[in-house]
């Protein structure tokens, strides 16, 4: 039976919220959803941990109950910014443990998948150096991006290739000695390279900040570089994946409003969407090819957009005293799943705050074997692809995998050389 996926103007209930956090500052930076039907949420913590702020892991199960917690960091400000999960049901997690002397050191953190260190590794070069997105790479190892900063007081985007220890295989810089840039969001694309996207500070902006977005091949040399931006403000790029049809989305914040940009795969707009007083973070792709995305406007701002930019329907959610936004994803039964921080709810101070919808209107459940159409199919046993025509599989990143291991999530189909089909793996 294939799934007709329907419109709607008015978002999605949610099926629950929860506050985490102490008497202190607490914000959940990034989430996934896990394997075995739970989230993963990486941020920041000073109700616990060594002191100052420390990194802060929590596995939670379905309903959002918390399964366990994790710390790491010492006694100065330390900050998880991204998590993913590991092949080996484990999670790798990036972002900046601060030492005694104030320099901050990118960090990359394997755990085990009861949040057990398997290894820390640290890197910079010079002074400080920051992580704010990783994710493993079809060769078993990680790409990282983020911030560096030399000799001088500023900062350049930092991307990072490591093997699967955390070894460094290779690293790339860009940037204007006058003035800060750093990576917000890295991805792995389909032709085996790197697609980011951050804030740049270039000669040619007379140092105001550009929203960047920046391909490389394999080895992490630039195939080109894009920036998009006004003159006179600063603009920042925050979140970017590899769309079905091989363009680019991204989302950040243009002349102090959400700003949302499709590209074709050159990096060349097509078009672009500005929403007035609200920051964008995160930007995920939906099973019927379309963007969900989150940020900030007073309250978590959701954003469901359709595959050419229009908007399906908007949300808020939260209690008007300063909440947002900062990491969605779909989840295996369309609905999906927020993380950021409140101030609306808790403890009185920012409480880290997760929010889970509904599923959208209008989606059942249908046969496990892939059919050519525009509508998402949901399965719950093993996928089924035609043998008689070449067919590959990819994830929401653009990565692809082997049919036989599909775990619990999205996938596009390509068959002989076209992505024809969207399937919905809930168990």
């Amino acid at each position: 039976m294939i799934l007709v996926l329907a419109i709607f103007l008015v978002g999605p209930d949610t099926l629950w919220t929860r506050v985490y956090g102490g008497d202190s500052a607490e914000v959940a930076h990034s989430i996934q959803p896990t394997t075995d039907g739970g989230y993963i949420v990486v941020g920041s913590t000073r109700s616990f941990g060594s002191g100052g702020s420390d990194i802060w892991l929590l596995k939670l199960n379905a309903q959002g109950d918390t399964a366990w917690t994790r710390t790491f960091g010492g006694t100065y400000d330390d900050e998880g910014q991204d998590v993913a999960e590991t092949a080996d049901s484990g999670y790798i997690i990036t972002g900046f443990i601060e030492s005694s002397f104030g320099i901050r050191k990118l960090c990359l953190i394997k755990t085990d998948k009861n949040g057990t260190t398997s290894w820390i590794k640290l890197y910079h070069w010079g002074q400080n150096a920051e992580g704010y997105a990783v994710q493993p790479t079809t060769d078993s190892g990680y790409i990282i991006t983020g911030m560096v900063s030399y000799a001088g007081p500023n900062n350049f985007i930092w991307l990072l290739k490591t093997d699967a220890g955390g070894d460094t295989i290779w690293c790339r810089d860009w940037g204007y000695p006058e003035g800060n840039s750093w990576g917000a969001d890295v991805h792995e694309t389909r032709d085996g390279g790197y697609i980011l996207t951050g804030s740049g500070v270039l000669l040619s902006t007379q140092y105001y900040n550009e929203i960047v977005l920046i391909k490389t091949d394999a080895s992490g040399a630039t195939s080109w570089t894009r920036t998009y931006g006004d003159s006179g403000v600063h603009d920042h790029g925050y979140s970017v994946r590899e769309s079905p049809d091989w363009g680019y989305i991204l989302v950040g914040e243009r002349s102090g409003s959400g700003f949302i940009l499709k590209t074709d795969a050159n990096g060349d707009s097509i078009w672009a969407r500005s929403y007035g007083g609200s920051e964008y973070r995160s930007v995920a792709i939906t099973a019927d090819s379309g963007y969900i995305v989150t940020g900030t406007n007073g309250d978590v701002f959701l954003v469901r957009m359709a595959p050419g930019g229009d908007t399906l329907w908007s949300c808020r959610y939260g209690g008007g005293a300063n909440d947002g936004g900062y990491s969605v994803e779909p989840t295996p039964d369309s609905g999906y799943i927020i993380c950021g921080y409140t101030y609306s709810f808790g403890s009185g101070d920012c409480d880290a705050y997760i929010i889970r919808t509904e599923p959208e209107p209008g989606v059942t459940e249908g046969e496990g074997r892939v059919k050519k159409g525009r509508y998402p199919t949901i399965i719950t046993g093993p996928l089924r692809l035609p043998k008689d025509k070449s067919c590959r599989v990819f994830d929401l990143t653009g990565r692809e995998v082997n049919p036989g291991l599909v775990k619990p999530g999205i996938y596009f189909i390509e068959i002989e050389g076209e992505i024809c089909q969207k399937v919905i793996k809930v168990r």
